[in-house]
């Protein structure tokens, strides 16, 4: 369902903003995985599970407190 959901805001920004294809794709997962990339410490190892719910909280979170303009590359 993540993978689904990723698709579908990166459809609707694309139909919304600019179509700018597959890069807005990859701007919509580096936003979800930002503070897993960025924020998670190195010399933990375990399992991170994103979900349908984790990629709308982030996604929309993100729309709702800044400019959509901040999505295109």
């Amino acid at each position: 369902e993540a993978i689904d959901k990723i698709a579908e805001y990166s459809i609707q920004m694309n139909d919304k903003i600019e179509n700018i294809g597959a890069r807005r794709l990859a701007t919509v997962i580096e936003e979800v995985l930002r503070d897993v990339m960025y924020d998670a410490p190195s010399d933990i190892k375990g399992e991170f599970i994103v979900d349908e719910k984790y990629v709308d909280e982030k996604i929309q979170t993100k729309i709702k407190k800044e400019n959509l303009a901040n999505y295109i590359l």
